[in-house]
């Protein structure tokens, strides 16, 4: 837009006078020459009734009046806003609009409206820019719409930028109604105020989808409560559809008694069962409100929890490499695992937003030395049926085993190891969750020293493994030898010994080096790489099923 202004002055001054050439004056009074008129910047002289003023020139605007400064306002439309994000407020229908802020915008210009009626639009001005961001409040949208809302960055000559988009969604968490199973059972479902409580029976799975916005990056929060004599039997969180995939990430207590954790994500293809992608030991405190956190990215899974008053905690990340372009259909969704027993949860202001920022890189190593001198250790959890023994005691003076050389460093440095113990019918496994930070779409590692004890019935179970499968066992009795995920040794694994395993994973080229002792293993692949999910999600060390194991464990690592 061009502004266009004509400004005059008369020239004079107090006990002088200013004498022009009578040739040259015409009949209004004004010098005929252009140069007897002086222009500020941007702009040109004219004269007009006998007066010397200046027009501005194309592009230009006088947007404060003062002739000194000239036309100092630029008319050429500015920058785009970036980033623009929506947030959804907990009523339901009001929304938050974020986005970056443009230095020669001292206004912008915010329309919003459902897809088939006519926006409406406000003036966002630039007060409302603080630390990087603009953030701009509407209200009254209708529920469970999809708003869509365009920004426009304004200059001083109301010059508007190309439009930046977004797409938000309304829900309120007691409008995400019917619930329904994918069983038998029947979940159900009342409101009380602004809550949501889902009651179900045992071994019940249920959900409640919403909108058909569909989400290939995004943050999802939602506060749980597992409540009453219930509370205790029940996992609840989020669900995510895509054709005939489902991707589910649900919460418990630690009284839940899920194998794999109490924050797990897993997966269901054609409603068919479930499976364990990953998961934590991130526990709710049951009859408090917990506070969860889902980000999503372009396939990368962000998990936080907030227990009671806590800070939201990242405990679990995750690359879903068949995601990446994805686009998910969002819902809530409980489970009651336990076998005997109903649960109820109570879920309250649900927010989604089209923000898709992942927390701080954590860690990308961790290492276990179960040395209390140390001190504060990484986490480690055991899981599976009750019965499971773990002490940390000092480590046995065990021979390493006959293929370990002096480089090889099979046997720790005495130090306190771990001791797990699983019966035929009882115990589980000791499980380290990868730490937050570390990149599984890169090389990374997992070593761990470990010796079966032959005074605790070591029969040669399952040493460790994670949700893609065995990672290291031994061969029955006529074969003598290893085996795991990366292949075969003809290496036997024998009690009172001491061994090192090593595993180098490669999701680029999607190979797995491992060695066993310091030799690298020899054969096809047990579990093919093709087929292998590239992010085991935690490693375990015990046994699986009817398998007895009785391990000594030391310096675990795990990193890049």
């Amino acid at each position: 837009m061009t502004g266009r202004a004509l400004l005059f002055f008369v020239i004079g001054c107090s006990g002088c006078s200013v004498l022009f050439d009578p040739a040259r004056v015409p009949a209004s009074g004004c010098p005929t020459s252009a140069e007897r008129c002086s222009a500020p910047a941007n702009a040109v002289a004219v004269c007009q009734a006998s007066a010397c003023g200046f027009e501005c020139v194309e592009g230009f605007r006088d947007a404060d009046g003062l002739a000194e400064n000239g036309c100092e306002a630029s008319c050429a439309a500015p920058a785009s806003p970036a980033s623009l994000s929506v947030t959804s407020g907990t009523d339901g229908t009001s929304l938050s609009w974020a986005f970056t802020p443009v230095t020669e915008a001292p206004s912008y210009r915010l329309c919003t409206g459902v897809a088939a009626g006519t926006p409406t639009c406000v003036t966002v001005p630039s007060s409302a820019c603080a630390a990087g961001r603009c953030v701009a409040q509407t209200t009254g949208h209708p529920l469970k719409a999809q708003i869509s809302g365009q920004v426009q960055a304004l200059n001083s000559c109301q010059a508007a930028s190309s439009e930046t988009r977004a797409t938000g969604f309304t829900i309120r968490t007691t409008e995400v109604l019917p619930w329904s199973s994918d069983s038998n059972c029947a979940p159900m479902a009342s409101v009380a105020g602004e809550v949501l409580s889902v009651e179900q029976p045992a071994l019940c799975v249920g959900s409640a989808t919403f909108g058909d916005e569909q989400w290939r990056s995004g943050t999802f929060e939602v506060e749980l409560r597992p409540t009453g004599a219930l509370g205790a039997n029940v996992m609840a969180g989020f669900v995510f559809v895509s054709g005939t995939r489902r991707l589910s990430l649900l919460f418990g207590p630690n009284s839940v008694p899920v194998a794999e954790g109490t924050t797990v994500l897993r997966e269901s293809r054609s409603n068919g069962p479930w499976r364990m992608l990953a998961s934590a030991g991130a526990t709710l405190a049951p009859d408090e409100w917990n506070r969860v956190r889902v980000v999503l990215d372009a396939g990368r899974w962000s998990v936080s929890v907030g227990r009671g008053m806590q800070p939201l905690r990242e405990v679990l990340r995750y690359h879903d490499g068949a995601s990446t372009s994805e686009a998910w259909r969002l819902g809530l969704h409980s489970w009651t695992p336990n076998l005997f027993s109903a649960g109820r949860v109570e879920l309250r202001n649900l927010s989604v937003s089209t923000e898709s920022t992942l927390p701080m890189t954590g860690p990308t190593a961790q290492s276990w030395s179960f040395d209390p001198t140390a001190g504060a250790q990484p986490p480690v959890r055991t899981f599976g049926a009750a019965g499971t023994v773990l002490r940390y005691e000092p480590c046995p003076a065990f021979p390493p085993a006959p293929a370990c050389t002096p480089s090889t460093g099979c046997a720790p440095d005495a130090g306190t190891c771990a001791r797990i113990a699983k019966g035929a019918f009882t115990g589980g496994a000791l499980t380290f969750e990868l730490p937050t930070g570390l990149d599984t779409q890169r090389p990374w590692s997992l070593r761990l020293r470990f010796a079966g004890a032959a005074d605790g019935g070591f029969a040669g179970g399952s040493i460790a493994y994670g949700p893609s499968g065995t990672l290291i066992e031994p061969e029955n009795a006529w074969d003598g030898g290893a085996r795991g995920l990366g292949g075969r040794w003809g290496l036997p694994l024998s009690a009172d010994t001491w061994n090192m395993v090593e595993y180098r994973f490669d999701p680029v080229s999607s190979t797995v080096t491992a060695r066993l002792n310091g030799q690298q293993s020899q054969g096809a692949t047990r579990f093919p790489p093709a087929l292998w999910d590239k992010h085991v999600g935690a490693v375990s060390v015990g046994s699986q099923g009817l398998s007895v194991v009785d391990l000594w464990l030391s310096d675990v690592f795990i990193g890049q």
